[in-house]
Parts: structure tokens; C-alpha cells; sequence
């Protein structure tokens, strides 16, 4: 090989390496957007919700209301991927207000979870009992699903299931729970394990 090719092969890595750098940062800035509107949007979300808090509790709320709150949401829920639905990757909205009103909404696992969760608050859980939790499920997808704090035991409400269990109960799920955010501090992501 002579110098010329060599000179050629060299130079030509060295173009690929920068346009791959180029591309890399513009990626991962992209990255860092999409990341940033996200918490900006699921802290509004939260926000939202827990403005629809009542002023006043009479009786406490108890795991009875939750199992009412997952059945309710359960049977009005159709899974229907975001995509799909509205044409984005991710949309994160509740459907408290339809599931009120009597009916049906299209979403997916998130969407789900964030109605539980609104409907938790409506109930009168405090914002520090309600949780909304991520996690890989068996097939290695992305998972969204509510939970609360009753007693000292976390009780998960998920799409996927027909009632509600314990979170400790959650490795007969096969799940592989990742994060969760309490709702009163929504833009404090807690990793698990």
C-alpha cells in the first residue's frame, strides 16, 4: 500500500470520526431536550393532578378505595399505544375527567397510571402516600404504573393486572422495578435497588 492510500485511509477515518462526533452530539443534545421537556411535562402533569386535591377529609381513605379506584379505572381502560393514539412516542395525560363521567379512554400503561393517580388524590390519599413507578417488564418493554402507601405497605395498581398486590409481592410479576416519583415531589426521580 502506498503512501497515498495510506494518507486517504487515514484522512477518511478521520472525516467519518468527526461527522460521527458531529451527529453524536447533536443526538444526545436532542437527548437532553427530549429528557428536559419530559420532566417539565410530568411535573405539570403532577401539578395538575394535585390540584384537584379536596379541601377537606372526613374518613381517611383506605385500601378499600384504592381496589374501587383500580377496578373503576381497569374496566374503563383500553390499551392503545401512544403512537398510535396521538401520533408521539410519549404523551402523559389522565383520564380522570372521562373515568368520572362514565367512560371508556385509550392509552397506555401511563396513561393509566396517571388516571390512578388522580383519582387517588381526588379521593383524598395525601400526595406523599401516591407514587407513580417505572419498570421493565418480562419482555424487556418499558412499564408505567401507580402505586400507594397504606399501612407501611406500597399496594401497585397496574394496567396489566385485574387487581391491585403488594409491592413486595412484585418479583412474582416478573417485573424489574426502576424508579418512582412520590407525587409530592414530582421532580425528585428515586431509583430502586
Amino acid at each position: 500500500m502506498g503512501t497515498g492510500e495510506i494518507l486517504f485511509i487515514v484522512g477518511f477515518v478521520i472525516v467519518s470520526y468527526l461527522w460521527y462526533e458531529k451527529k453524536r452530539k447533536k443526538i444526545v443534545k436532542k437527548a437532553k431536550q427530549i429528557r428536559d421537556y419530559k420532566v417539565s411535562q410530568f411535573v405539570s402533569l403532577i401539578n395538575k393532578i394535585l390540584q384537584s386535591a379536596p379541601t377537606t377529609i372526613f374518613d381517611p381513605p383506605t385500601i378499600n378505595n384504592l381496589v374501587d379506584i383500580h377496578n373503576l379505572v381497569h374496566n374503563r381502560f383500553i390499551y392503545k399505544d401512544d403512537f398510535e393514539n396521538y401520533g408521539v412516542f410519549d404523551d402523559w395525560r389522565s383520564h380522570a375527567q372521562e373515568v368520572i363521567e362514565g367512560q371508556t379512554f385509550e392509552d397506555d400503561c401511563d396513561g393509566f397510571a396517571f388516571t390512578v393517580c388522580e383519582l387517588l388524590i381526588q379521593e383524598g390519599f395525601s400526595p406523599d402516600q401516591v407514587l407513580f413507578l417505572s419498570c421493565t417488564v418480562e419482555t424487556g418493554e418499558g412499564h408505567a404504573v401507580a402505586a400507594c402507601i397504606i399501612d407501611g405497605n406500597i399496594y401497585v395498581a397496574d394496567s396489566r393486572k385485574k387487581s391491585i398486590y403488594e409491592f413486595r409481592h412484585a418479583a412474582f410479576s416478573k417485573y424489574i422495578f426502576e424508579s418512582y416519583v412520590k407525587l409530592s415531589a414530582p421532580e425528585e426521580l428515586i431509583y430502586i435497588g
